[in-house]
């Protein structure tokens, strides 16, 4: 993965290598405290925006992602995958919320 810088594209601000297959899909939390970045590898990579730092790894789908959606309180992450799953995720640590679906009922998204 890497970061540009959206003024000079040609400046890499950040690179990491966490996921062996490309990116999918990225998204900012709400507040650009976080980054959550979806992978062929099934695993949505969370990493904090004050270096690039990886804070954890949600790692329950079953194929691609291709959708991340952040809770506007930066608390939930729900995601869709090729295999057409839809989980829920606590954030920060990243992991599953089974209940996900009832969990955050009320809850207001970012998308």
């Amino acid at each position: 993965m890497t970061i540009r810088d959206v003024s000079d594209f040609d400046k890499i601000l950040h690179e990491k290598i966490d996921s062996l297959e490309w990116i999918e899909v990225a998204e900012y939390s709400p507040d650009g405290s976080h980054l959550a970045v979806g992978s062929h590898d099934t695993n949505i990579y969370i990493y904090e925006t004050e270096g690039y730092e990886k804070v954890s790894k949600c790692t329950k789908h079953n194929a691609t992602i291709t959708c991340i959606d952040w809770s506007c309180d930066g608390m939930y992450i729900r995601s869709v995958c090729n295999g057409y799953e839809l989980l829920f995720f606590t954030m920060p640590n990243g992991n599953q919320d089974p209940g996900g679906a009832s969990n955050t009922t009320g809850t207001l998204w970012a998308s």
